[in-house]
């Protein structure tokens, strides 16, 4: 009869001891590397773009840019799965909370969940139709202006009234993402409108095509189109006619669905230029939609750029840099680079000699960010390949790329334009900013990352360099890291030769037990 083997109760608690020790210490290893990480930069404040912000026009400037996105040029249908990653980063999941729980409060009784009420005079608030073609100033001010809504019998506070604003949009989102994705086979329905419109009589859709530069008419005979989007923003009927000698333009519409909403557009020079949206209003059967456009111009004298953001991190023993340029356009013309064309170059960025992994993204909003393919080196520069409009905030480019820190270092760079204001954000890792012409501000806590030293400077020249001496050692983990850190080095030896030991010593156990182990057919 065979013995019962024993069980290697010592050898099973070793290696359990061992497995839960080599876990302790990777998890030991994952916080240090994090406490080393770079704290993110603060978002910008633009509370003024996104209350103004149209939804609709919003598509038509990202579809016109020429922005690209994973390898491919946006077009109006996948602009719109934009639009909602646009305005979430200009609120935050708390807000956009209270404002629902306002929202359940005070409207969901006419206005339904999820804002379609019972009562077919209600606009449907989860409709395109109503969201598209409206920014949120537009909402406010029909809540709190002179002509509010008289059925209304709360009161709301101007804040109060923003957050259940920026809830209230979110029910338009599923629309849009619906929207945003490729057309279906035929024969299958994209849009189904929540209520059916009547065509209204005959009308008219007039306006003239202004030249912003010379301020006068555009007295050319160029294609206008007239773009009419559905209640869920799909182009559904597109027409086309030619600007007459005086600089005017007119359709007559027979079908005109009181969802429907319109843009006229067209080419000058190259470039293309958009109207307001408007919509048709039944007791109205005319509608005004103007154009303004702009000549090219390559003299870059009205560029400059309003607000610099550089913010310094540290990865390691790299410094991380990321520069956040917003430019403008104080001219009535659109640049096109120097050479008047914009696929040779237009806005022109130096990055510091040995700038490692430069990456070039393009601005839509508070923090959202795409990449800015379009831009190419030249040099010691690099070039954007899209027109600069007129404009106080034109374009906005963030560029990030990586230096190796060394006490007593300088980062330096040229400004082909001139800069207003310049920000700076420096993590306190040890290291400080020296001399210069730079002003320290008050440090700013960053949480569990720390501390962020803060810095401001104005008014530099075109052709200015833009300089940033550091002193300091880079501290990592409360150490200098010109020093070796003995504290965690030796942390993790000792931890290393305890694991070896105990793996060692369960062998060695293993080995004894099979040596004094019985045969099998011992009875």
């Amino acid at each position: 009869m065979p013995l019962p083997e024993k069980r290697p109760r010592l050898a099973r608690g070793l290696k359990l001891a061992f497995l839960l020790a080599l876990t302790f210490l990777f998890l030991e290893l994952a916080r240090l590397a994090a406490a080393q990480s770079a704290p993110p930069a603060a978002p910008l404040d633009n509370d003024a773009f996104i209350r103004t912000a149209v939804p609709i026009q919003m598509v038509a400037r990202l579809s016109q840019s020429g922005v690209r996105l994973n390898g491919k040029t946006l077009d109006e249908r996948a602009s719109w799965g934009l639009v909602p990653a646009i305005y979430n980063a200009y609120t935050t999941p708390a807000r956009l909370a209270s404002g629902m729980a306002l929202y359940q409060y005070a409207c969901a009784q006419c206005h339904g969940a999820n804002g379609v009420g019972a009562d077919p005079a209600l606009p449907d608030l989860s409709s395109l139709g109503y969201w598209g073609s409206r920014s949120n100033q537009n909402v406010y001010d029909a809540l709190m202006g002179d002509t509010a809504v008289s059925a209304h019998t709360f009161t709301l506070e101007p804040d109060q009234t923003w957050l259940l604003i920026e809830a209230m949009r979110q029910f338009s989102y599923a629309e849009m993402t619906r929207l945003s994705r490729p057309v279906p086979a035929k024969g299958q329905n994209v849009y189904k409108p929540a209520r059916q419109t009547e065509p209204d009589n005959a009308v008219t859709i007039t306006g003239i095509v202004q030249n912003g530069t010379t301020n006068g008419r555009l007295r050319e005979e160029i294609p206008v189109t007239l773009r009419a989007y559905n209640g869920s923003y799909t182009i559904a009927q597109t027409y086309t006619t030619t600007l007459s000698a005086d600089g005017a333009f007119t359709f007559t519409l027979e079908e005109t669905p009181d969802d429907w909403v319109y843009m006229v557009t067209l080419t000058y020079k190259g470039q293309d230029f958009s109207s307001d949206v408007g919509q048709l209003d039944t007791a109205n059967p005319q509608l005004s939609l103007p154009v303004t456009v702009y000549e090219p111009a390559s003299d870059p004298a009205a560029i400059r750029i309003s607000r610099l953001h550089v913010s310094l991190t540290f990865l390691g023993d790299q410094l991380r840099v990321s520069e956040l340029y917003n430019f403008a356009n104080d001219s009535a013309a659109v640049f096109v680079g120097t050479n008047g064309r914009a696929d040779e170059g237009t806005i022109q960025i130096s990055l510091p000699q040995g700038a490692a992994d430069p990456a070039f993204e393009r601005g839509l909003g508070q923090d959202r960010f795409f990449p800015a393919n379009e831009f190419f080196q030249k040099g010691d520069s690099w070039y954007d390949t899209l027109p600069l409009r007129p404009g106080a905030s034109s374009q906005t480019i963030l560029v990030t790329y990586s230096l190796p820190y060394a006490a007593g270092m300088t980062l330096n760079h040229d400004l082909a334009y001139p800069a207003d204001e310049l920000f700076l954000a420096l993590a306190d890792r040890g290291v400080t900013l020296t001399g210069g012409e730079w002003t320290q501000q008050e440090s700013r806590s960053a949480g569990e990352n720390g501390v962020i030293l803060t810095y401001t400077q104005s008014g530099l020249d075109a052709g200015s360099r833009l300089t940033i001496p550091l002193q300091g050692d880079l501290r990592l983990n409360g150490r200098s890291a010109s020093q070796p850190d003995n504290q965690t080095g030796q942390w993790i030896i000792a931890a290393g030769v305890f694991l070896f030991g105990l793996y060692l010593l369960w062998r060695m156990i293993r080995q004894r037990r099979k040596k004094n182990a019985l045969p099998a057919n011992l009875s």
